[in-house]
C-alpha cells in the first residue's frame, strides 16, 4: 500500500463528496503524515509554510504568515470553511505550527535589510498561488474570459463568485471570497507529448511519412 492511499484511508472521512480538500503526492499534509509516522519531524519546528512564505518571512523579519491560494495547496485549508482543517492538523500534530491565513496582498511587514538593490524599508506583501496570480495578471474580464494555459501542463481556469464544488474540477481560493474552478488535465509535460503524436499521427495518415524523434 503507497503511502497516499494510507494517508486517505486514514483520513477517509475528510475526502468527501462535498469537501474540498485534496490529497496528492507532494502536499504537505501527505509528507508531514509520512513524517509523523516515521518520527522525523524535528521537535524543534516551528511552521509548516510554503517556500513563498518562507522567503517573505526571511526578507521581513516577521512570523510567517500566508493567503488562502497558498495555504490551499498545503492540503491542510478546507476552502469551504476558509480555514484550516482541525481534523488534519490535529492528528499529525502540526495545528500550533500553521500559520495564520490573512486575505491575498495583505501586507506582510517592511525589508528588514537592502536586498538584491531593494532598499530597507520596501513594503513586502504575502505570496500568491501561482495559478491565481496568473488569472490575476492574465485576464481583463473575469466575469466573461476564462483562461487557458498551455506549457509543461494544461490548465482551464473560470473565476466563481461563491463556493462550489464540480466533479472533475479543483475550487481554488481566488481574491476578494472568489473562487476560481480549474480543470488541470494535463500535466508533467504530457500536453507536449500529445502535440507530438498528433503531427506524427497526421504524417503517417495524411502524408504517408514517419517523422523520427528529433524532427
Amino acid at each position: 500500500v503507497s503511502w497516499l492511499a494510507a494517508f486517505r484511508d486514514h483520513y477517509k472521512g475528510i475526502f468527501t463528496s462535498d469537501s474540498g480538500i485534496t490529497a496528492a503526492p507532494g502536499y504537505a499534509s501527505v509528507n508531514l503524515y509520512i513524517a509523523r509516522r516515521r518520527d522525523e519531524i524535528p521537535a524543534s519546528a516551528r511552521w509548516v509554510v510554503s517556500i513563498q512564505d518562507w522567503l517573505v518571512s526571511q526578507l521581513t523579519g516577521e512570523h510567517p504568515m500566508t493567503d488562502a491560494s497558498c495555504a490551499h495547496s498545503t492540503g491542510f485549508y478546507d476552502p469551504g470553511t476558509s480555514s484550516w482543517n482541525p481534523g488534519l492538523t490535529g492528528r499529525i500534530e502540526v495545528t500550533e505550527m500553521m500559520p495564520p491565513v490573512v486575505p491575498p496582498g495583505s501586507k506582510a511587514g517592511a525589508l528588514n535589510r537592502d536586498f538584491a538593490g531593494i532598499l530597507k524599508g520596501t513594503p513586502v506583501f504575502v505570496g500568491m498561488g501561482d495559478n491565481q496570480a496568473s488569472f490575476l495578471a492574465a485576464i481583463n474580464n473575469p466575469a466573461t474570459e476564462a483562461l487557458v494555459t498551455i506549457g509543461t501542463g494544461s490548465q482551464v481556469s473560470a473565476l466563481v463568485n461563491r463556493y462550489r464544488l464540480v466533479p472533475g474540477l479543483d475550487t481554488r481560493p481566488f481574491a476578494g471570497d472568489r473562487f476560481l474552478l480549474v480543470g488541470a488535465p494535463l500535466c508533467g509535460g504530457r500536453a507536449y507529448a500529445m502535440m507530438r503524436d498528433f503531427i506524427r499521427e497526421i504524417g503517417v495518415r495524411v502524408f504517408e511519412n514517419e517523422i523520427d524523434e528529433p524532427s
